[in-house]
């Protein structure tokens, strides 16, 4: 069986760092919901909705909002691009999902990888306001509690599912807020490491998950290896990795399973700080 991988979370989060770096790492195809969301909606006709510039945070042109509008009143289009990347998935030998939609569409029978990357507001600002063009930093703290909120109620709208739900969590494999990677105050300075510590621990658990299904012949030998480094990484940070993929449970001595399920409620107190509701 082929690795099929879903990297999810809200924007500023880091995912698709990830996504791209996954991507190359285990020699995939990277299906990017919002990349195709707006190819599809221009050739639609939603010229008048389309961003002015597919620039870092195009998603806070006005164009782009009464975009998201649109779709929020209309949900044709996102629903027809949740069903493609279903279909492409079953086209493309591996392939990495950048999508908050799929890990609660996806067909619990074939086993897909799912990520959450969480991170809460104030870092999610200063992310999003690094490599921003100049937008002062209030806009962008309003701009992604808007685009929280739009996007949440789009999926409710589209497909039924609420993001801050227990029932969404439970789609997730590895849960990881990668907040305390960064430090506010010298955001620049920090924002290389933190995203390759978060990628270690991803591109680790997919490793082993790569194992499991006999996608990675090559790296079967290290399983043991890649297990104990993992649980170094459990351990190590206690705060980020807020939940383990359930078969690695019973392998990680000492493992407290309890502990992970209180610390999922991170995700629904960083995003109703946010007022998502």
């Amino acid at each position: 069986m082929l690795a099929k991988v879903c990297i999810s979370g809200l924007s500023a989060v880091g995912k698709t760092f990830v996504s791209k770096s996954v991507t190359r790492i285990i020699d995939a195809k990277r299906l990017s919901a919002s990349t195709i969301l707006l190819d599809y909606g221009l050739a639609l006709g939603y010229e008048s909705f389309y961003p002015s510039d597919r620039k870092q945070h195009f998603w806070f042109d006005q164009k782009a909002i009464r975009f998201s509008a649109q779709r929020l009143a209309d949900t044709r289009l996102d629903r027809m691009v949740d069903q493609l990347l279903l279909s492409y998935a079953e086209k493309s030998k591996r392939v990495v999902f950048d999508s908050l939609s799929i890990p609660a569409l996806w067909p619990q029978t074939n086993p897909c990888f799912s990520v959450l990357l969480v991170a809460n507001p104030e870092i999610r600002t200063a992310r999003a306001w690094v490599s921003s063009d100049n937008i002062p930093l209030d806009e962008i703290k309003e701009g992604l509690a808007v685009k929280d909120k739009t996007t949440r109620n789009i999926l409710l709208n589209s497909w039924g599912f609420d993001i801050l739900s227990q029932d969404y969590l439970d789609r997730f494999d590895l849960v990881i807020d990668n907040s305390s990677f960064d430090d506010i105050a010298n955001i620049r300075r920090f924002e290389k490491q933190s995203k390759q510590k978060t990628l270690d621990i991803i591109s680790t658990a997919i490793s082993l998950y790569r194992i499991a299904i006999g996608d990675n012949e090559k790296q079967t030998k290290r399983e043991g290896e890649l297990l104990r480094y993992f649980q170094e990484l459990v351990y190590h940070y206690p705060a980020v990795i807020l939940r383990v993929p359930k078969q690695f449970i019973g392998t990680i001595k000492n493992f407290n399973s309890t502990r992970w399920e209180v610390r999922e409620h991170v995700w629904l107190k960083n995003c109703d700080s946010h007022k998502m509701g």
